[in-house]
């Protein structure tokens, strides 16, 4: 049965005991499955889950979790959303912020090398691509003539004048679109930049990334990366997600990342071994 508004704002005044750590909290803490509240809170709850996929004891769930800062860069964490416990293939490493546990990735020596390449892609003097004097001599030709398709299954796009399957093409109602889907891609993209389809294609034609020089591949896709409106070159998936708006945050989380690969101390289990020494004493 349905509860009342009336009492739906009775219950939400009153306290709940966490059936875990008994202490009384307010509605906030607890997690809602429907119109049935858990009698576990949050926090408990993050415990319980930490504890079990990544074998830590209470003790240490508790100390990683109140812990105010990234233990990376040292910036504050906002709120509890920001608190994530970075582990490798070897186990629990520390908890640290989403943008450094992003950048760390698993710690190898691919991910100490995009970081380097991150940052002296942003210590170069880079400027639009399509800024230049003669920006139409870098467009690409697009065929003007086309055969018509004699494939009932098939379809000639619009731009870029291939003859392919009608599975490549958006079905509205009756009708299929003009261009294939990878077009259509291109075309949002030319809106969302501001620049023509022939400068999109462009972009998307190379095959190595701007900075750190890999070949991009499905896995690590191409990405066109800017700040604002300006379009600074196509990079791989991993480089964009390291650089994001490439502020003075960014270059200092990047160089806090790279200096804790680089350190071989064991953060976590350090603190944990002097904790236990100054209980014993």
């Amino acid at each position: 049965m349905r509860e009342t508004p009336v009492k739906q704002m009775v219950r939400s005044m009153a306290n709940i005991t966490c059936s875990k750590c008994n202490l009384e909290l307010d509605e906030s803490h607890f997690s809602k499955n429907g119109v049935h509240t858990y009698s576990i809170c949050k926090q408990c709850r993050r415990i319980i889950t930490a504890r079990r996929r990544y074998g830590l004891t209470q003790e240490q769930c508790v100390w990683l979790f109140n812990q105010n800062k990234c233990q990376c860069c040292n910036y504050p964490f906002m709120d509890q959303r920001q608190q994530h416990i970075h582990h490798i293939d070897t186990g629990v490493m520390g908890i640290v912020c989403h943008t450094c546990n992003r950048i760390l990735g698993q710690e190898t020596n691919e991910d100490l090398y995009r970081i380097d390449c991150c940052l002296a892609w942003m210590q170069q003097d880079r400027k639009n691509p399509f800024d230049r004097v003669n920006p139409q001599g870098r467009l690409i030709e697009v065929p003007s003539s086309t055969t018509r398709s004699t494939h009932l299954e098939s379809k000639i796009c619009r731009l870029c004048k291939q003859d392919l399957p009608l599975i490549n093409f958006r079905k509205d109602r009756r009708w299929y679109r003009g261009e294939c889907f990878q077009c259509a891609a291109y075309l949002t993209a030319a809106r969302t930049f501001k620049i023509s389809y022939e400068q999109v294609v462009l972009l998307y034609s190379q095959i190595n990334c701007d900075c750190c020089g890999c070949t991009f591949t499905s896995k690590n896709f191409k990405a066109i990366h800017h700040i604002d409106e300006r379009i600074l070159g196509i990079i791989c998936d991993s480089c964009n997600r390291r650089l994001g708006q490439e502020t003075g945050k960014i270059a200092n989380q990047l160089n806090a990342c790279r200096n804790w690969i680089l350190s071989d101390d064991d953060i976590v289990r350090t603190v944990w071994r002097h904790a236990e020494v100054s209980r014993n004493d």
